[in-house]
């Protein structure tokens, strides 16, 4: 399962009919409003990560939403594993070292 916190950004004060078309949607939960500001933050869950792509752009499609801005990504133990679903295998086994900051060259 993936979960995303994502913020909208809703204009014409048209928040609380925003909230309402979310009420109907199962995998939206709202979390926080700011109506002076017109923000709505709510979590998408989705159970890959492509399905949190496909319902933000569900999101930024309703009316009055002008923007979907996301601030958060995890998934649980029983998420797929990201890595395998990279083109860069090769290089996936570096994922498990530990970080090593790159020395510069430039001057």
């Amino acid at each position: 399962m993936h979960v995303s916190g994502v913020v909208l950004r809703i204009v014409g004060g048209r928040l609380d009919a925003v909230a309402a078309a979310l009420g109907g949607l199962s995998w939206v939960e709202p979390v926080q409003r700011d109506a002076a500001r017109g923000l709505l933050v709510v979590t998408i869950e989705g159970e890959t990560a492509r399905d949190l792509v496909d319902r933000a752009e569900a999101l930024r499609a309703l009316p009055h939403v002008a923007d979907v801005t996301p601030v958060f990504h995890g998934f649980t133990d029983d998420a797929p594993d990201l890595r395998a679903l990279s083109p860069a295998t090769a290089t996936a086994a570096r994922l498990e070292e530990p970080h090593r900051p790159r020395r510069s060259d430039a001057r």
